[in-house]
Order: structure tokens, then C-alpha cells, then sequence
């Protein structure tokens, strides 16, 4: 029934989060409870969610509080979200693309490719418009990177690579905190998302351009949870942009914010509304970017952003 979907309905996908959380032995707290639910409820306009969340937590039997108020699972077992088939017909289709070998193991693609032995083949082209003739290459090189970056992140190990600059200044063996990978669609390039230790600031670093990188433990320092470090740094409000779809700008718009969390929709035919959530030491790019769109792009939020613009045309 599609009322079980976990893909069709919002409370039982947010229901299954929230399990496979306390199975992976997460602290929450019983009286916040509902916070899994919020960001939903809050356009509930007929309390459907609230009535969902009471019954969940006091009717249901798959949850409990125990002596410390804290919740717990009846049955402590983690649940897999099911893919629906045009998501396996796209990830049989990727399995075919160059740049998985960037983040899968050669055993992990086998195994999927015989798990979707029986799924449609569909071949899906991307092709994108705009994007630089130049970038990475894709080779063994770039992949052992990748794997290395991505079990600095998994283990929360201190990363210490060199790093050579498009201006060809040489850094020797740094010491980061890695948050994440990036990749620019418009440059065709992996980037590594840093926390520098020495220069206590965060740094963005081309993959390709890095070398020399190992791992090593985390010491004293106070900098074990990188994620604590960029939310004290996350903007307090997204920045949304109003473009008009003259000269491919909907497109261009895409490509340039596509290393940031973004939600984009329509709307009217010929005007999307675009959110960007960022950090504070992205917004000097994030400025050149806009103004990179012209008068197609309006700055509608925060208040900010939009009196730089206007400064800035201005004084031009």
C-alpha cells in the first residue's frame, strides 16, 4: 500500500530515520521525541502529523522510555530503506559510468550489478551544457584519493596532504579536518572541503591538486567533531534568489551552486526560486556568483546579501 511507502509518504520515511538512528545507538532525548518530525509538521495545517507522532510514541509498541527519559527501541533492529525501481533503474545505469570506480570498490559494483541483474536496462546520458572542456581525469590516481579523503571522514582522522595552488605556490604537508567532498559541475572538479588546524579556518583544496596525502589520529586538540566546528559557522538564513529564465540564466544558475545544498522550484513558467544554504566563508563566492547572473538573478533573501549587491551595482 502506498500508504507504507517509504518513498510516498513523509511520516513513515521520517519514522524509519529516526529507527535506524536509536539502532545505531543515537542519544535522543523522550521529550524530543517530535523534533525527528518537526521541519514536517510545521505545514501540517490539518494536525495530521501531530496525530501520527502521539500515536508513534505512546499506541505503536515500537518505541520506549527508559529510566533515564531517554528513547529506546522495543525490538533494537535497524530497517532498510527500499529503493523503488526507477531509482534502480538508475543505479543499474550508473554502475556503467567511469566515475563510480571513484567510490566504490570493484567487489561492491560487481555485487550490485548481479543484485540488479533482473532490473530494465535503460541507458541514461547526462549531458552537460556549459560545463569546461578541462578537469579532472579520472584514473587510478584521482580514485585512491577519493578513498583516502572518504575514510578520513568515516574515521575522523586528522588529513595531512600537500597542496599546490593554481598560481603554483607549493603548501607542504598540512594538517585538516575534512567535512566533505564537492564537485563542481561548471569545472568538472572534486574538491575536498577542509578544516585547516594550523590557520584554524576553513580551506577548499582541488583533489587533483593535492599530494602526499596520509592519515593520522586525532590528538588533544579540541577539534574532534568537525561538524560542531561548521555549524557554529553555518549561515543563519539560506540565501534565496528569484531567476528569470532568459539566456540558459535557470541553467547557469544550476551549474554554478552545484557544489551547495540547494532546493530549487518553480515559480511560474519563466521564474524559478532558488534556496542556498551556505557558510559564512563561502558568501565572498557566493556574491561573485550572483552578480555573475546579472539582472536575471534578484536577490530576495537575507537582507544582507542583497544590500552587497545592491552596493556593489551601485558603485559600478
Amino acid at each position: 500500500m502506498d500508504l507504507f511507502d517509504e518513498l510516498k509518504n513523509k511520516y513513515i520515511l521520517a519514522s524509519i530515520q529516526l529507527i535506524n538512528r536509536l539502532a545505531a545507538y543515537e542519544t535522543i532525548e523522550w521529550d524530543e521525541f517530535e523534533s525527528a518530525f518537526l521541519m514536517e509538521m510545521d505545514k501540517d495545517d490539518l494536525n495530521i502529523g501531530y496525530d501520527y507522532v502521539t500515536q508513534l510514541k505512546n499506541a505503536y509498541g515500537i518505541f520506549k522510555k527508559d529510566e533515564q527519559n531517554l528513547v529506546k527501541l522495543v525490538y533494537h533492529s535497524d530497517i532498510a530503506i527500499r529503493p523503488s525501481l526507477p531509482e534502480k533503474i538508475w543505479l543499474k545505469s550508473v554502475l556503467n559510468h567511469s566515475d563510480i570506480k571513484l567510490f566504490l570498490e570493484d567487489e561492491t559494483i560487481e555485487k550490485l550489478k548481479t543484485g540488479l541483474r533482473d532490473v530494465a536496462d535503460i541507458d541514461i546520458t547526462v549531458i552537460r551544457k556549459g560545463q569546461f572542456s578541462n578537469g579532472d581525469l579520472r584514473n587510478e590516481e584521482l580514485r585512491n584519493k577519493v578513498k583516502l579523503l572518504i575514510q578520513a571522514i568515516e574515521e575522523k582522522r586528522i588529513l595531512v596532504f600537500s597542496n599546490q595552488l593554481k598560481n603554483g605556490k607549493v603548501y607542504r604537508q598540512q594538517e585538516a579536518l575534512i567535512s566533505r567532498i564537492e564537485y563542481s559541475i561548471i569545472d568538472n572538479r572534486f574538491r575536498a572541503s577542509l578544516w585547516s588546524l594550523e590557520e584554524e579556518r576553513p580551506i577548499k583544496a582541488n583533489i587533483s591538486q593535492m599530494f602526499d596525502l596520509s592519515l593520522k589520529d586525532i590528538a588533544s586538540k579540541p577539534y574532534n567533531d568537525i561538524k560542531t566546528i561548521l555549524d557554529q559557522r553555518k549561515a543563519n538564513e539560506c540565501i534565496e534568489l528569484r531567476i528569470t529564465n532568459r539566456h540558459r540564466c535557470v541553467e547557469r544558475a544550476m551549474l554554478l551552486f552545484s557544489q551547495y545544498e540547494r532546493i530549487a522550484r518553480w515559480e511560474d513558467a519563466n521564474t524559478m526560486l532558488l534556496e542556498i544554504d551556505y557558510y559564512v566563508f563561502d558568501e565572498e563566492e557566493l556574491v561573485r556568483n550572483i552578480l555573475s547572473l546579472g539582472p536575471m538573478a534578484v536577490v530576495l533573501k537575507p537582507q544582507s546579501i542583497r544590500q552587497r549587491i545592491i552596493s556593489v551595482l551601485e558603485g559600478a
